[in-house]
């Protein structure tokens, strides 16, 4: 309330010409909807300016009072006065002009006083109706801006339920797309993988084949490399044999010349003053002998061996 009277005391009087009959709300509002509502500032400022004025016009009927207080006391002093004269039938030491002169004034006061009380209420009473139109105003439109603020709420929230099912819909759309390509995919995948494990399974097979042939053949080079080996230690010695005749005769030794006395060559030979060479050695010239591991009644050669060999073999 101080700092209310202080500021009523430093502004100056309003006038009735500049107290507004219509009330300018701002054309714009924070909430953006179609009808311009005033500020809660200007409100305030409003209510402000009406309490100032009233504390203003209050202090000068406080001061106006306290001024015709001042003079109904001189007054009454004066009239005891002259009553006292009169009373004792003595010469007042005032004219009758200065009487004239204070009674003047002290109408003059009273009626500036009456007239200040009128104006200070006729005032208060129109800063009471601004306020009360104010708060009204206020009110009324405070609920119209709730409805209207309540409407737009519904309305957005109708719009967005319905953004939102058009996105839920697009959704599902895209969802359902989505595991139809998974389950394609997947489907895709059961195959290829089926797939690549059949040829898996073939290549195994056929790689298992492939080392079964692999150690076939090394076998066989081995057992061709144990027969190269063995035709070769008897063509040794076939060629040491060769070396030896055919036949000699009885009476004569293989160094000497001499045929040795012993009673085996005269009679057990059937053909006299010959020896019967050994049954490897029969043969016509020019042909390999029989190999042991070779079957009977089939005569190969070292060269008919390695073109079978590699004839059913070939290298990798």
């Amino acid at each position: 309330m101080e700092d209310i009277t202080t500021k009523g005391e430093k502004s100056g009087a309003m006038k009735d010409s500049e107290i507004p009959t219509v009330i300018d709300f701002p054309s714009s509002f924070s909430v953006g909807f179609e009808r311009s509502l005033p500020s809660l500032e200007h409100l305030f400022k409003e209510y402000r300016d009406a309490i100032e004025e009233k504390t203003r016009f209050q202090l000068e009927l406080d001061h106006e009072t306290q001024i015709g207080d001042d003079l109904q006391q001189e007054l009454n002093y004066y009239q005891r006065a002259l009553e006292h004269k009169t009373s004792t039938d003595q010469i007042p030491q005032l004219g009758a002009e200065q009487l004239c002169s204070i009674e003047a004034t002290h109408k003059e006061l009273t009626n500036a006083i009456k007239s200040l009380e009128e104006q200070l209420t006729t005032q208060e009473k129109e800063t009471q109706a601004k306020i009360d139109f104010l708060e009204h105003s206020a009110w009324k439109m405070a609920q119209t801006d709730e409805e209207e603020f309540k409407e737009k709420l519904n309305e957005l929230q109708i719009q967005f339920k319905s953004e939102m099912e058009v996105v839920r819909q697009n959704l599902r759309t895209k969802e359902n797309k989505l595991k139809a390509a998974k389950d394609k995919a997947e489907v895709e995948h059961s195959k290829r993988k089926e797939d690549i494990r059949k040829s898996l399974a073939n290549r195994m097979k056929s790689d298992s084949q492939h080392i079964e042939c692999r150690s076939a053949e090394l076998d066989l080079r081995k057992r061709a490399a144990r027969l190269e080996k063995e035709i070769q230690q008897l063509e040794q010695q076939q060629r040491s044999k060769r070396k030896l005749p055919l036949s000699f005769t009885a009476n004569e030794s293989p160094r000497t010349g001499v045929s040795p006395q012993t009673p085996n060559n005269s009679k057990s030979n059937n053909n006299k003053g010959t020896l019967t060479p050994h049954p490897a050695l029969v043969g016509s010239a020019g042909k390999q002998p029989q190999s042991d591991n070779l079957p009977r009644g089939v005569a190969t050669t070292k060269r008919q061996l390695f073109s079978i060999k590699r004839s059913e073999y070939p290298d990798p």
